[in-house]
């Protein structure tokens, strides 16, 4: 997956997105259909590797509410075996249920503000964007998101680049570009992204494994005790199953609405 968020917007509780999958067709089809609860899609098209015609657009979009899936119907059917480049475009809602992809309130300098944070487990990545949201079902991931220019982007990765540009829907004002590694292989319920502000603190594992604890602004201190766990633990279990961590970083982050732990 290639998913590119152009807009998160923290005042309308909004975002929208693009996304370039590449699949394999197992068996000849005319029908593609996906994981996606409160995503809209605008437009769909499959390029199928090795033609030289133009990518095929779906004829139509069909939800599917009880299965929490979406269908694409398109005009003719895609070969088996072929390998094939599905895009498509979405938009979707920063909701308030703790899951998918969902806004969290926080106070700062005497002002209420607004973050975005994910949480996919067992099976809200589909609320996030439209993917084969099963366990079994592993890809690897690329991710960019725009944010405001005050707001810091976090991933499973590390950043690759930064961009500083004109917003694109008000060229007064600045947004930033935030392009992130690729992750392993992985399911879906493992992909992680928070928008917001925030302090750190950060050591590294005997391994050279960096780990990060982020904090509220002026609260960084708080998260020593934090780092100092992590950084033993991950050692610990890494020399006890004699298995690497397979990440370059190990990020934790104090979310003042969050469902899944303490």
């Amino acid at each position: 997956y290639t998913v590119d968020y152009d807009v998160i917007d923290l005042d309308r509780f909004r975002f929208e997105g693009t996304e370039r999958v590449e699949v394999d067709i197992v068996e000849a089809t005319s029908t593609i259909t996906c994981h996606a609860v409160e995503l809209w899609v605008h437009s769909v098209t499959l390029s199928v590797h090795g033609q030289d015609a133009a990518p095929v657009e779906a004829d139509e979009i069909r939800y599917i509410a009880k299965d929490e899936s979406v269908t694409f119907v398109f005009p003719s059917t895609i070969p088996a075996g072929s390998k094939a480049t599905l895009s498509l475009s979405f938009h979707g809602i920063l909701n308030d249920k703790l899951k998918g992809f969902y806004r969290s309130q926080y106070t700062q300098d005497g002002e209420s503000r607004t973050m975005a944070v994910t949480q996919f487990e067992a099976c809200d990545a589909r609320r996030a964007l439209v993917c084969w949201d099963e366990p079994a079902i592993k890809a690897s991931f690329q991710l960019s998101m725009v944010t405001p220019v005050d707001r810091e982007a976090i991933s499973n990765t590390p950043v690759l680049s930064t961009l500083v540009r004109p917003s694109k829907t008000n060229p007064k004002q600045l947004e930033k570009r935030w392009q992130f590694d690729e992750t392993p292989v992985m399911s879906t319920y493992l992909l992680a992204m928070v928008v917001g502000e925030f302090d750190f603190v950060s050591g590294f594992t005997n391994e050279g494994v960096v780990v990060r604890v982020y904090t509220p602004v002026g609260r960084s201190e708080r998260g020593q005790f934090a780092l100092k766990v992590a950084t033993q633990c991950l050692s610990f279990f890494t020399h006890k199953f004699g298995i690497p961590y397979p990440l370059a970083k190990l990020d934790m982050l104090a979310i003042p609405d969050f469902n899944a732990g303490i």
